[in-house]
């Protein structure tokens, strides 16, 4: 299983998805003004480590749970 980096730069923070997240889905991996905010990560420790040296906070999707 796959894991998605999500940078949110309207409200600062980044989340982590599983990839096969119905939010991931929703977008097709793109944000609606055609940036890409999207980072695949091959485990959730990838990610967390990935998102961490973003100095964002740091958020796990509630409707994939990735972290379980």
């Amino acid at each position: 299983m796959s894991f998605v980096t999500y940078e949110n730069t309207n409200n600062p923070h980044v989340a982590i998805h599983r990839e096969d997240c119905s939010h991931i889905n929703k977008h097709g991996g793109v944000h609606r003004d055609g940036k890409e905010h999207y980072h695949y990560h091959e485990s959730y420790n990838e990610a967390v480590r990935y998102a961490e040296t973003l100095k964002l906070e740091l958020k796990v999707c509630s409707t994939c749970n990735p972290d379980m």
